[in-house]
């Protein structure tokens, strides 16, 4: 525009690609937009360095724009994880800072250090570690207990099972009884 012989007035520093207007050759104002960062983009940029994945931002933006996405983890939108953002922000922050190694924790030499480590992330209890280990790690000795798995316990084990006794398997025999008390029960 000062090109155009438009007087700007001082303008604040603010991160977005900035369009600016002018009408007559009068400054007439500015837009600052700024997009949106997907709910998931933080934890998926954690997973791909976790699978040794090397990560950069380009952005036609200025530098300015760049550090404030990358300072802002909040502008992920928490309307549309709901209530699990905290969580889903914990865990990413915990593994892109070390805190959490999921690599250490998928090679641990039993599977009470993996749930063990997996519950020092905010919102993760028994059932999340366990589905974690089970179809995350292939830790095939998890056992899962969801609201399914305990009406199943109820109704076919009398409410007396304990996983251990099913052994290194014991994931797999989950599998098959949760796939029995949501499907082939009804039939």
């Amino acid at each position: 525009l000062e090109q155009n012989g438009v007087e700007l007035p001082r303008l604040s520093d603010e991160a977005g690609t900035e369009v600016l207007c002018a009408v007559n050759k009068r400054y007439a104002g500015r837009l600052i937009i700024d997009d949106e960062i997907k709910p998931e983009a933080e934890a998926a940029m954690a997973m791909l360095k976790h699978k040794g994945y090397t990560t950069v931002m380009l952005t036609g933006d200025t530098p300015e724009s760049a550090e404030a996405v990358a300072a802002e983890p909040k502008k992920m939108s928490e309307a549309k994880v709901g209530f699990r953002y905290k969580y889903l922000l914990n865990s990413a922050e915990r593994v892109v800072s070390g805190e959490t190694d999921l690599a250490k924790i998928e090679n641990a030499e039993s599977f009470d250090i993996v749930c063990e480590e997996l519950k020092k992330i905010l919102g993760v209890g028994d059932k999340v570690a366990s589905c974690v280990a089970l179809f995350g790690m292939a830790r095939l000795e998890a056992f899962p207990i969801d609201v399914w798995m305990k009406r199943a316990i109820d109704l076919y084990f009398d409410g007396n099972l304990d996983p251990k006794t099913l052994g290194e398997y014991a994931g797999v025999a989950q599998q098959y009884i949760f796939h029995y008390i949501r499907n082939l029960e009804e039939k």
